[in-house]
């Protein structure tokens, strides 16, 4: 696993959805692109669990954004 971005990702919840005609339609390209796509899926997710349970708090595992991990300093262990 690497800390970087691919130069491209796909809306995967909007494929799944049927959102796009095509899953080259769900295809992004750019680190712009994909963070946006990113936001747009969480917050898809929040507002479905929003609309189903209310307002009460998420929890989401892993969703693939690579973060820092190099010796723990974003843990402060």
């Amino acid at each position: 696993m690497t800390k970087h971005w691919n130069w491209f990702n796909a809306d995967a919840l909007g494929v799944l959805r049927h959102k796009y005609w095509s899953v080259v339609q769900a295809v992004r390209v750019g680190e712009t692109n994909i963070r946006n796509c990113i936001q747009g899926q969480l917050s898809v997710l929040k507002q479905d669990t929003s609309d189903v349970l209310g307002k009460y708090p998420t929890l989401i595992g892993e969703i693939g954004c690579p973060y820092d991990m190099v010796h723990f300093l974003s843990t402060g262990t």
